[in-house]
């Protein structure tokens, strides 16, 4: 079993004592209560993200089209926009990115449960998602410098195999096997 799985058994036996524990400390009604106005918030908070994000996309594509431009005699010109620069891109990303964030505290609300509408409910502050966002960047933007690794595992009548290579590999950088296109 791996690292991840026997996590993830803990966090749902954790997840299981709590229900426990409150359910014994405040009664089923109240529990079911409070899930239940978690997920509705949950439901609130994704539809707000989902709003967000649209109109993040939306704004993209009208900087990106076409505007009208009055000259100075009084009559109007079409100017086309080029593609949007490296400001106006990573603006649009920004907002994406913490749309993004809203809508997995939201999905974290609506799951069933108390650690997660806590988290859920902690990600929905905007000092919280902010930092989030901004050790997301520095992950990311460490991740592209570092070499990307990549596992196959085969499987036959022998047994499994499995064959590991990275993007830094002398050569074409492709996986072992392929071939150059073209030949």
């Amino acid at each position: 079993m791996g690292n991840r799985s026997v996590r993830f058994i803990l966090y749902l036996a954790a997840e299981a004592a709590l229900l426990y524990w409150v359910w014994t400390a405040v009664g089923g009604f109240a529990m079911i209560g409070v899930l239940l106005a978690a997920f509705l918030l949950g439901i609130l908070v994704m539809r707000i993200a989902g709003i967000q994000a649209f109109r993040s996309l939306t704004d993209a594509q009208r900087r990106a089209a076409a505007f009208g431009v009055t000259a100075a005699d009084g009559t109007e010109q079409v100017v086309h926009a080029a593609a949007p620069g490296q400001a106006e891109a990573r603006e649009t990303a920004e907002d994406l990115g913490k749309s993004s964030l809203l809508f997995v505290a939201g999905v974290l609300l609506a799951v069933p449960g108390i650690i997660s509408s806590t988290v859920g409910l902690v990600m929905v502050l905007p000092p919280v998602r902010a930092g989030m966002a901004r050790r997301l960047a520095r992950s990311m933007e460490k991740s592209m410098r570092n070499p990307a690794r990549i596992t196959v595992v085969t499987a036959d009548e022998t047994g499994f195999t499995a064959q590991q290579w990275s993007n830094q590999q002398p050569g074409s950088g492709r996986p072992p096997g392929e071939s150059q296109p073209g030949q």
